[in-house]
């Protein structure tokens, strides 16, 4: 039986869609100008092209941040509906971690700490190591100062930020297929790492 793929992206304000067939992409679509509004119509057109209905999806991979607040609840609110409405599985992908995968495809290797600015002196961070085999992860998505993510990274490890490209459509669909995790179009949630971070001061 055929394994159909989307990966759905918007983390970066803009947005992309790719469709993966049994493990080979078959289109990648970038929405420059449009952003996350264009992601339903493109979406469409990729599953329309390759003649299949959203039921026919063996998984809907979306990445749920950290990243642009709108982008990031867009994409994840198409993703919910896509699987609500068709039952097929869903995975959330962290941004961070697909930038990573981005530069390891393209044939980066060794420790790599990814960040995104998250203001008031903080970035949200991450760190990996990338090797032939694939993409280990050496830090967990958080709020980070500059100094304590610095602290936490290899000495050495490359760097990825807000300057970089975003990530792309193919690798959150690669790691939503690789991830063992299938939240609910109930459960599935945006990565608001700063609100995690406000919840667990009011717990505190």
């Amino acid at each position: 039986m055929t394994a159909w793929v989307l990966g759905v992206e918007a983390s970066a304000g803009l947005g992309s869609v790719a469709l993966l067939k049994d493990g080979s992409l078959v289109e990648e679509r970038v929405l420059a100008g449009q952003r996350a509004s264009g992601l339903v119509p493109a979406a469409e057109v990729l599953l329309s092209g390759a003649g299949i209905r959203p039921a026919g999806l063996a998984l809907v991979a979306v990445d749920v941040g950290p990243g642009s607040f709108t982008g990031t609840r867009v994409a994840v609110a198409f993703a919910k509906a896509l699987g609500y409405a068709s039952g097929c599985p869903l995975a959330g992908v962290s941004s961070l971690h697909a930038r990573a995968y981005d530069a390891w495809r393209k044939g980066l290797r060794g420790p790599l700490a990814v960040t995104l600015d998250a203001r008031r002196g903080q970035v949200y961070g991450a760190a990996f190591r990338l090797e032939d085999a694939g993409v280990t992860r050496l830090v967990e998505d958080a709020l980070f100062t500059p100094e304590r993510l610095e602290a936490l990274v290899p000495a050495g490890a490359m760097r990825l930020g807000d300057a970089d490209p975003a990530p792309s459509a193919e690798a959150v669909a690669r790691l939503g297929l690789a991830s063992s995790e299938r939240p609910t179009p109930f459960s599935l949630a945006p990565a608001y790492l700063r609100g995690i971070e406000a919840q667990e001061k009011r717990r505190g």
